[in-house]
């Protein structure tokens, strides 16, 4: 790659970086490609040359957060802790520090931007699996005595799901708070307490 392709990529890479923050803090329709530009620090002419629209660099945003995030979900799952209480507790701040460089995935979680029904479908399949994930590492807890025996996993790991959507809005909803992450160690604490062995 000779240095106007990496000069090239890394403009994009600040156009699809600036588009994730104004897309999440504004929504679709307030943001404007002035703003991206000026955020990004490039041209209004050059986003239009490497994406063509507003509609099309939103969908390429769109599409490359809900991937990185499928991707991430699946990496989790696939990681090798010491044990299945600090699994669930990785798990839980993980969607936390994804939200913090990709902030449109909060707003789509909460379903505050239309989106296409083929992404909602993606949304869908990831929470799903995730869902899985955060029931396995339960059962396991459960198997090596480390989570209580009598715990309800279909209900546990849905309190675990809904507690992350929950306190993401609450968190980053309105911009990151000086406290967050004082509250985030908080229902932490309060989560493991509930599933742990006495």
């Amino acid at each position: 790659m000779n240095k106007r392709q990496l000069e090239s990529l890394k403009k994009r890479e600040r156009i699809i970086a600036a588009a994730n923050r104004r897309f999440a803090f504004s929504g679709f329709d307030k943001t404007t490609t002035s703003e991206l530009a000026l955020e990004a620090e490039v041209s209004k002419g050059l986003i239009f040359a490497l994406f063509g629209s507003k509609q099309a660099l939103f969908e390429t945003v769109l599409q490359e957060t809900l991937t990185a995030w499928s991707e991430d979900s699946r990496n989790r799952s696939k990681l090798d802790i010491l044990n299945p209480a600090q699994e669930l507790e990785i798990m839980f701040r993980s969607s936390f520090y994804f939200v913090q460089h990709r902030p449109l995935l909060l707003r789509l979680l909460l379903r505050q931007e239309p989106v296409l029904k083929e992404y909602y479908r993606m949304i869908q399949t990831v929470n799903h699996r995730w869902r899985v994930r955060i029931k396995d590492v339960l059962q396991v807890g459960i198997k090596e005595g480390i989570f209580r025996s009598n715990l309800d996993v279909r209900g546990t790991a849905d309190v675990f799901h809904q507690l992350q959507y929950s306190y993401l809005e609450r968190l980053y909803a309105g911009g990151a708070k000086a406290d967050a992450a004082k509250r985030l160690d908080l229902v932490v604490d309060i989560l493991m307490a509930g599933v742990l062995t006495k």
